[in-house]
């Protein structure tokens, strides 16, 4: 029998019909709610009977009291109002950081009827306090010992501050409890203080009946021994469960007192507590899991075969409970339930903090706060427009993320917005003491949003974020304060970080997904609990609190212990009358989360210290995160691969970069060439080592082309290198043209470093020109294309390749044409002809050395005169002894050059079209440390499933 059936079968037998003029209070509604189910049972058919009044213990002071009791927002407001008072220089926003504690440590002290002055004495109100019989003699030890030691180890311009708060806090705490009692207002801890020392305590009722209660503070207690004095209060307290009877256990550990300060009058019989009392041992099944979406699962696993159960005993879920230790786990759970469960209540609500939500209302203080005059930070503006609620607002605002990223936008003005009133009104600057309106004004237009559009949940998370935010807006005006962009970001967590949104459901009906608060006074059959961690259930420290523990012990209020205790009582009553129970709990460890992987202290006693009470069974679920060894990807040549890679040959250019990837690694060059797979685009804040070669490439260009033609002299270019009004003019045209694409953006911070950085490469390439001249600039960026032709052979049909490349520049010099390739890094000018388009180091040498037959194709004249090549590294231009000269080793003449050439772009291209030879990663080598591909070849896979 479940206890408030036991409860509600037993009153209603010795009060019967007279059972509506009692009052029935409850630590929490539900538990009423279950006993007014369990009570209408009792019920003979057909007989009709008053309710009686159901209510919790707030509730019931709240009758008490006529005064409301204010949200902890405004609490806030006027706290920081009485606070400005003491310490006017103190600004909301270092206040808001302090203020929430504050606010906790009044609470506590009325709860527990602690006098303000006491606790908040200070060295020399000390003597007059215990005159008076103000402070026991422990109290005026802690408090004498804290004014002692608690500035040790503490810096002193930090204890000073310190001890300047605390003397005032006595008086804070007074003038803010004025200023409500004015305002007609107050907060819990003061209402129920106000309550039992002032109230006459009238109640309509008989009697009242307090059902289901363990730790009660000072203003409960005494609340309680008023109304028991009178002679119309009962208690039933539920401590039947063997594991409260343990006088070492925690678990008791306010029974033995609550029990003779106010014991039953009308206890139950014996037949109702024996059924409440259980003999037979517990079963409980433990399961260590590796994971918490894992749990959630294992969750689906337990229910699905607990529903088969009870539908072969056609009985319904509604004997079963998931309690969740982490209210994290709500959604995984929700999401991972059966279908066989038809029906569901959830206790919880769903936290507002964690709804699509509140993050747009954080993105939105972050664009505001980020805006400057030249737009507003791409960041802010790419998290909005990819949010789901406004993607689903404005269907436009994916088209808007391309351009942005196309165009490399790192600042936005409004402007880019034109064309939609949604994105327009979104995307409006705000000066910072309008932001809240402006929020609010979105909230209004997402609440107006056609029907369709955005899904009933974000419809209910949307108006219950509006609701709790204009209450917020409207304080923060009705008290003149002004907030910083970070005070309002911590508002909005603030605001939302307490408030819940309901679910829907069946309070006494089907499966129950709860709290571990909810479960009180309630009993199930099958209980299933969650996330049952050391640091998680219990809790690893009390809430946040300027009272130190030194105080707060021998003045009575709430200490670890305590916290202790009650979680103790909730778990082992919950669990004492189930039919079985399964805990799961996560067993990984993570310093980053502060996660032990510890399963909780309460299950290590239960196999312990109660091996008699409990049949403990534990399992250890794994799975297998190892990654498998896979092959390196392989793609065999079938008729259709060979078919595109034909078709690809027929109708593109190869280039030395092409050539390179199919002499290193034929997969990425049939990936990226022939199948056309791209990286995505990406924004760049800073400028990316290849933009800074297109940026030099196009000035020196430019710097040259004004001089084409002529045999420059060493004065020619001095001139030029003088000029550094035009070099600067150039860059930054230049730079805007590779990374804004032409828009108009000032270039500041550290864009003025790469245009630095990249006007001192251009000063060493004009001081090494100097040097070596004199000499003819011919061309600049010249695109250079030939045509060859492969014969055929038993594997292939003669083939008709074309080529292309790019020269950074052509000059002339002693009679030689000299092909300049422009290197902002180092590297190596030399290769054998074994080693052209193989490794990662002899990339630029290859491609010289390609450059340099690739001219002798396209311009076959040229063999009467002789073709150079040379790497310009930047670094090293200003070397003495810099030599630029790129050549191949072991090569006499140009003859054995483009043979060795030929010879190695065949051997490229046959292996290429051979079907015999599949395509395959590259060995590892420095070519795949920046190589997109990395990811999906599957050839380079460290043991601990890394990638290089």
């Amino acid at each position: 029998m479940k206890y408030l059936e036991a409860i509600a079968q037993h009153l209603y037998q010795q009060l019967g019909s007279d059972i509506a003029h009692y009052r029935f209070v409850f630590p929490n509604r539900r538990a009423g709610l279950f006993f007014s189910e369990y009570l209408r049972s009792q019920l003979p058919a057909r007989k009709p009977l008053f309710e009686p009044v159901v209510c919790t213990c707030n509730e019931l002071f709240s009758h008490f009291s006529s005064t409301p009791i204010e949200d902890r927002t405004g609490l806030l407001m006027r706290l920081y109002r009485c606070h400005q008072m003491l310490f006017p220089k103190e600004t909301f926003d270092t206040f808001l950081y302090f203020g929430e504690i504050i606010l906790g440590d009044f609470n506590d002290i009325d709860h527990y009827l602690v006098d303000a002055r006491s606790i908040y004495a200070n060295q020399q109100e000390l003597a007059d306090l215990t005159a008076n019989d103000t402070l026991t003699e422990e109290q005026w030890k802690a408090v004498s010992r804290f004014w002692e030691m608690g500035g040790r180890g503490i810096d002193k311009p930090t204890q000073a501050n310190f001890f300047q708060t605390w003397r005032q806090m006595a008086r804070l705490y007074e003038n803010f409890r004025k200023d409500l009692r004015e305002a007609g207002l107050c907060y819990e801890g003061m209402q129920h203080r106000d309550v039992v020392e002032n109230s006459d305590l009238t109640l309509d009722e008989k009697g009242v009946i307090f059902i289901g209660f363990n730790a009660i503070d000072q203003a409960q207690r005494l609340l309680f021994k008023r109304l028991q004095e009178r002679g119309i209060a009962d208690f039933y307290w539920d401590y039947d469960a063997p594991f409260m009877q343990d006088a070492q256990g925690r678990a008791g550990t306010y029974a033995r007192r609550n029990l003779q300060e106010f014991p039953t009058r009308n206890p139950l019989p014996d037949h109702l507590q024996k059924q409440l009392s259980p003999t037979a041992p517990l079963s409980i099944d433990s399961y260590s899991i590796p994971s918490s979406v894992g749990q959630a699962q294992w969750v689906y696993q337990l229910l699905h075969k607990d529903a088969d159960q009870w539908a072969e005993h056609d009985k319904d879920i509604d004997h079963t409970a998931v309690v969740l230790a982490d209210e994290e786990l709500l959604l995984p759970v929700l999401s991972a339930l059966p279908e066989e469960i038809k029906h569901l209540n959830v206790t919880m609500g769903y936290p507002l903090k964690s709804t699509p939500v509140r993050f747009l209302l954080s993105a939105c203080v972050s664009l505001q706060q980020n805006r400057n005059e030249d737009g507003f930070y791409y960041q802010d503006v790419l998290e909005l427009l990819q949010h789901p609620i406004i993607q689903a607002w404005e269907p436009t605002s994916s088209d808007r993320v391309q351009k942005i990223v196309s165009g490399n936008l790192l600042r936005i003005p409004p402007e880019h917005f034109d064309g939609s009133e949604q994105l327009q009104m979104l995307f409006r600057p705000q000066a910072q003491d309008q932001t809240t309106g402006w929020i609010q004004e979105l909230l209004s237009r997402l609440e107006e949003a056609p029907e369709g559009v955005l899904s009933d949940m974000d419809r209910e998370f949307i108006f219950q974020t509006h609701a709790g935010f204009s209450r917020l807006s409207d304080l923060l005006q009705a008290y003149q304060i002004e907030v910083g962009y970070e005070t309002l970001s911590r508002l909005i967590r603030q605001l939302l970080g307490k408030a819940t949104v309901p679910f829907e459901g069946d309070p006494l009906g089907g499966l129950q997904v709860m709290g571990m608060l909810e479960t009180r006074c309630l009993d199930f059959e099958h209980i299933i609990i969650t996330s049952l961690n050391e640091g998680i259930f219990p809790k690893a420290e009390l809430g946040v609190s300027f009272i130190p523990y030194q105080l707060r012990k021998p003045f009575g209020l709430p200490t670890t212990e305590h916290q202790d205790a009650i979680f103790a009582y909730h778990f082992y009553r919950l669990i004492a009358r189930a039919g079985h129970v399964s805990i799961l709990f996560d067993n990984r460890t993570d310093s980053e989360q502060q996660q032990s992987g510890e399963e909780s202290r309460f299950l290590k006693q239960l196999q312990y210290l109660y091996p008699d009470k409990v049949t403990l069974k534990r399992h250890t679920l794994t799975y297998n995160t190892a990654p498998q060894e896979m092959p390196g990807l392989r793609i065999e040549k079938t008729a259709e691969v060979q078919r595109a890679i034909r078709d690809y040959l027929d109708q593109h250019e190869l280039s030395a970069s092409s050539l390179y990837d199919c002499g290193t690694c034929s997969l990425k060059f049939y990936l990226h060439h022939v199948v056309g797979l791209r990286e995505p685009e990406e924004m760049h804040e800073t400028l990316q080592s290849n933009q800074m070669g297109n940026v030099l490439h196009a000035t020196m260009k430019q710097l040259y082309d004004r001089m084409a033609g002529r045999i420059l002299q060493k004065e020619d270019i001095e001139s030029v290198r003088k000029d550094k009004a035009q070099i600067q003019q150039l860059l930054i045209k230049n730079y805007q043209q590779e990374v804004y694409h032409n828009n108009d953006i000032p270039l500041r911070g550290v864009t003025t470093i790469y245009l630095n950085l990249l006007e001192e490469s251009v000063q060493h390439i004009l001081q090494y020109d100097a040097q070596r001249a004199p000499f003819r600039y011919l061309e600049g960026e010249k695109c250079v294309k030939a045509e060859w032709e492969l014969p055929a052979n038993d594997r292939h049909e003669a083939v008709k390749l074309r080529f292309k490349g790019y020269m950074d520049r052509i000059d002339e010099k002693d009679n030689t044409i000299q092909i300049i390739d422009y290197k902002t890094g180092k590297g190596e000018k030399e290769c054998n002809g074994e080693q052209l388009f193989t490794l990662y180091k002899y990339k630029n040498p290859s491609q010289t050395a390609f450059y340099r037959w690739l001219y002798h194709q396209a311009f076959p004249q040229s063999d009467r005169q002789a073709v150079e090549t040379h790497l310009y590294y930047i670094p090293e231009l200003v070397k003495p002894d810099c030599n630029t000269r790129a050549d191949i080793k072991n090569i006499n003449n140009r003859d054995e050059l483009y043979q060795a050439m030929e010879e190695r772009i065949t051997a490229l291209i046959e292996n290429l079209l051979d079907p015999q030879i599949a395509l395959m990663p590259a060995e590892k080598d420095d070519n795949c440390t920046y190589c997109p591909f990395v990811g999906i070849c599957n050839k380079h896979v460290n043991k601990d499933g890394s990638r290089p």
